[in-house]
């Protein structure tokens, strides 16, 4: 790959990588072939969840094949890492994790591969970023121009708030592979962050002639002109394109929800929910959000006491499983904690809310941390604490990946806030500088 990369684009190799490319990463040739299957379906944009646990067993049986196969040890390293950090905050997905990266270092100390896979654990696991950008470094020395170093680092470096500089980095993975809709995704959601709607727009409409069937990048797309205008028919038209009954990760029906709760169709909404073949959605953080949350969260905007209780308690019995499985887990508490504050339970919610940020500071992860501060703004404002709630809102509003004027004009979640003076004027002020 890195030759091909290197020919498209008149790059010339440095000595290590063109010697690297020339030794064979295994001579089991059934073992690469199972390798070649696993790295394919992961580097696609539009894989699935239910994708990951084969791509896992691909690249166990390469590894069974050939146990010398250092390769194939970084890259299972990489995706343990990837499902530890975005779906199973587990401490057995931690373990495998590192076992393998320290495996592939023990099997190959100079591959390139082992200093990714190793960074990969201390960014995604251990959330220790001066180690992890220390590994990158020495990945890339071997692999000066692998793109897939450049992400690694734009990635960590946007956590840590560094947003021009994550963005170079990603301008730089990109211009090493151009045509890779999964780097341009992520460079285009750094610009989302940052509010530069325009550049962000840019970015995403050259992600989607590269990926033109995927819908994560279809609706970030329309996701810029709900911030940036609070124009709902982009994603009206996207939404009805896709059938309801395709939505493996629930991600589908999750923007569903976003949609029709804008909307106010709640009788809809709630017949979605009931035929969505998804009894969890992922949304931007590692909590796994139940149907039963969602119609709480449908059913209270009804006005419907008696079911929105229903849902909540239903709810609250999977998400407190889910802390149980994960306590270390901001997102999780927080989840918790809108469920508790749901069913009146307030000094539980807000302590929730308060576990969660501490866990996940915005000084700690600056992309996912300010979701969390959104999270304890509507516990705050579910339990009538509304100073608290605004202050939160104002901060977010100017946080890069916070909350944005148009969510807070069409989301119903905030009608509590609505007849609020202090609100009004928010609303107001950050209208004329948006």
């Amino acid at each position: 790959m890195a030759r091909v990369i290197a020919a498209a684009h008149k790059a010339t190799l440095a000595p290590g990588e063109q010697e690297r490319i020339d030794r064979k990463p295994t001579e089991n040739g059934d073992a690469y072939l199972l390798y070649q299957e696993a790295h394919e379906i992961f580097s696609r944009p539009d894989r699935h969840n239910n994708h990951l646990a084969r791509v896992e067993e691909l690249y166990e049986k390469a590894i069974r094949l050939d146990p010398n196969f250092a390769l194939a040890q970084a890259r299972l390293s990489h995706l343990e890492s990837w499902m530890f950090y975005a779906i199973e905050p587990l401490p057995a997905r931690a373990q495998k994790a590192r076992a393998a990266a320290a495996e592939a270092r023990r099997l190959q100390p100079d591959l390139p591969e082992s200093h990714l896979a190793m960074g990969y654990v201390h960014y995604y696991v251990d959330r220790d970023y001066d180690s992890a950008l220390a590994e990158l470094a020495l990945a890339r020395s071997g692999l000066p121009n692998d793109p897939g170093i450049f992400r690694a680092m734009a990635a960590i470096q946007r956590r840590q708030g560094k947003w021009e500089e994550s963005s170079a980095s990603y301008a730089r993975a990109v211009s090493l592979d151009p045509k890779d809709p999964i780097l341009l995704e992520n460079m285009g959601m750094n610009y989302l962050a940052v509010r530069d709607y325009t550049t962000a727009a840019r970015i995403f409409d050259r992600a989607m002639k590269a990926a033109p069937e995927t819908f994560t990048i279809q609706e970030l797309r329309a996701r810029v002109d709900l911030y940036s205008k609070g124009d709902l028919r982009p994603m009206q038209a996207l939404l009805a394109g896709w059938p309801e009954s395709v939505d493996p990760n629930g991600t589908i029906t999750l923007a569903r929800f976003n949609l029709k709760m804008s909307e106010r169709k709640y009788q809809e909404l709630i017949d979605i929910l009931h035929r969505s073949p998804a009894d969890k959605s992922r949304g931007e953080t590692s909590a796994p959000i139940s149907k039963e949350f969602l119609q709480a969260t449908v059913y209270a905007a009804m006005k419907d006491e008696a079911r929105a209780h229903a849902s909540y308690v239903e709810a609250q019995v999977k998400a407190e499983n889910a802390v149980q499985e994960s306590p270390e887990d901001g997102p999780r508490h927080a989840l918790l904690g809108l469920i508790y504050a749901g069913l009146g339970r307030c000094e539980e919610a807000k302590a929730e809310a308060k576990r969660a940020v501490d866990l996940l500071p915005e000084t700690k992860d600056a992309f996912d941390g300010p979701i969390l501060v959104i999270s304890r703004a509507r516990i705050h404002m579910m339990c009538g604490d509304l100073d608290n709630a605004l202050a939160l809102l104002e901060r977010s509003l100017q946080t890069p990946a916070g909350i944005t004027i148009h969510e807070l004009r069409l989301d119903p979640v905030w009608d509590p806030l609505r007849a609020n003076p202090r609100f009004q004027q928010m609303l107001a002020k950050f209208a004329v500088q948006k």
